[in-house]
């Protein structure tokens, strides 16, 4: 009975993913605004209107980011096949036991493109064309994205204006006010523990992504914002982010620098960012009781990426951590909490 309940609920929250989906973002994105728009409210402003010029900020700083990136990041997808072909011949040229295996790889796969192509007696091969406007469906999926994006920015003004009058009704809704009080008390407790967390992750990784558009500008790495914009969104993601950032950077270092170590500084520097980052300053500014084991956490990463893919690797630590955190608050459940911690 257990697995059958445990494969129905994962069954239903893949299932319900349009809905879920916007509800835990909007939900973490009110976490990290929360600290914004009370400093907001201690200068006079109303919730409401502290709440709508937040938004606007985030609004404007989006659009912005992707006014900017967006012809960068096309561009550089383009011709990321000729990149990682420089990056290869690159290698090559370094010499060493690793690039003679490589180049027979080289070699096998030259054969087998030779076996593909057409000769002078054969007949053309047909291909046929599964969609003949790709811009359509391209744009049905870019107008996907802009109304979910959209109803987590909604989603997030609502919760951020509505938070004292929710907080009421649990009182007004209690058998007594004694009760009703505790509870909202525990209700604040958790945000507050979460909002901390939240705020903090955010600052941590806008400064990661920073700090490697410094180290990819000084280096004379094109396009540095959008690789530290890459590297902040990526470190979201416990440790397969930070892979993933540092192979791009070294791919993008190798088909740009003429020697490989050269080609392979920047994304050296980023690793040993990550490492201090991951080492030293998260476990100082978030603190080690927000610790997480490892091997809960990379098991509850591949099961929310496998659910909701990538917005759910995403967000699976701050998930995982807002469940922590609200275990700990209750008795009945801090047994949970100790069994996700280190």
């Amino acid at each position: 009975m257990i697995i059958l309940a445990t494969l129905a609920v994962t069954y239903s929250v893949a299932l319900a993913r349009p809905i879920l989906l916007p509800l835990v973002l909007a939900f973490l994105c009110k976490l990290a605004l929360r600290p914004g728009l009370s400093w907001l409210e201690r200068r006079g402003m109303t919730t409401v209107f502290a709440a709508l010029l937040v938004m606007m900020g985030v609004v404007a700083c989006g659009v912005y980011g992707m006014y900017r990136l967006s012809d960068p990041a096309a561009a550089w997808i383009e011709r990321l096949p000729d990149d990682l072909r420089r990056a290869r011949d690159r290698l090559f040229d370094a010499g060493g036991g690793v690039s003679v295996q490589l180049k027979n790889v080289k070699e096998v796969s030259d054969v087998v493109a030779d076996m593909g192509k057409v000769g002078p007696g054969s007949e053309p091969l047909e291909v046929a064309v599964v969609n003949q406007r790709p811009a359509f469906a391209l744009l049905g999926g870019v107008w996907e994205v802009a109304a979910s994006i959209g109803i987590v920015l909604v989603l997030t003004f609502f919760m951020l204006t509505t938070r004292g009058a929710f907080l009421s009704k649990i009182i007004d809704s209690t058998s007594s006010r004694e009760r009703g009080l505790a509870v909202v008390s525990l209700a604040r407790s958790i945000e507050a523990s979460l909002t901390r967390y939240m705020f903090s992750i955010v600052v941590i990784n806008v400064a990661l992504g920073a700090c490697v558009a410094l180290i990819c500008a000084a280096t004379g790495l094109p396009n540095a914002i959008l690789w530290g914009v890459v590297a902040a969104i990526a470190n979201f993601v416990p440790y397969v982010g930070a892979l993933v950032g540092i192979c791009l950077l070294a791919v993008v270092g190798l088909s740009t620098y003429p020697t490989v170590a050269s080609g392979l500084m920047p994304a050296g520097l980023y690793a040993i960012l990550t490492v201090v980052e991951g080492a030293v300053i998260t476990p100082i500014i978030v603190g080690h009781r927000l610790k997480l084991s490892p091997v809960v956490l990379f098991v509850w990463l591949l099961l929310l990426g496998w659910l909701w893919g990538i917005p759910g690797a995403l967000i699976a630590v701050p998930l995982l951590v807002v469940c922590k955190v609200t275990c700990e608050h209750l008795p009945r459940l801090q047994w949970l909490a100790r069994f996700l911690e280190t």
